[in-house]
């Protein structure tokens, strides 16, 4: 019987000794209302309630029942629902050809995302904005964190030929992808 000399330590969190104090006052208040329950039945009197017993046992029980059941549900620590509100992105690309060369052509790649119909969204907004080109040659380029103050544009050179011109928006934790296809 080692386990009857070691110390034993009961931790409760505030939310939990609420609610067994309340569970606890309830019984109390049970026990007192029942007390002069019995006291009254002493004189005779009608009784009301259904089929002829009282009632007050039984919203003693519903309520302490209810009680129990609302204390399971708050002690969850899951999150029964979420709602949150998605805005709405769209963006624009902007391709054009600065210059024409020999097997390479340098072309200004530009994007405007908005955010529910505002460009570049609130202040201080930012966005991280991932280029992929497919065509005769794959080109891939990021960046980062673009703001109103910081807009986003590259000026690459590319093979000429047709592209599909695909941005990923990343934007508070949520991703969009916008595409077009482009003739260099």
């Amino acid at each position: 019987m080692d386990f009857l000399n070691g110390n034993v330590t009961i931790s409760l969190n505030t939310s939990l000794l609420i609610i067994i104090s309340l569970v606890i006052l309830s019984l109390l208040v049970a026990v007192v209302f029942l007390v002069i329950k019995l006291k009254k039945e002493t004189q005779y009197k009608p009784k009301y309630g259904f089929l002829g017993k009282t009632l007050y046992p039984a919203v003693t029980v519903a309520l302490l029942v209810t009680g129990l059941v609302m204390t399971g549900i708050s002690m969850n620590d899951q999150k029964i629902f979420e709602i949150k509100a998605q805005k709405q992105i769209a963006s624009e690309i902007y391709t054009n050809i600065l210059q024409k060369g020999v097997g390479e052509d340098l072309i200004n790649l530009k994007a405007t995302p908005s955010v529910d119909d505002k460009i570049w969204g609130q202040f201080g907004d930012k966005f991280d904005i991932y280029w992929d080109l497919q065509g005769p040659k794959e080109y891939s380029f990021i960046e980062l964190k673009k703001t109103n103050e910081d807009r986003s544009g590259l000026q690459v050179y590319v093979v000429p030929g047709e592209y599909k011109v695909s941005i990923t928006i990343v934007f508070e934790d949520s991703v969009y992808i916008f595409s077009k296809e482009e003739v260099f």
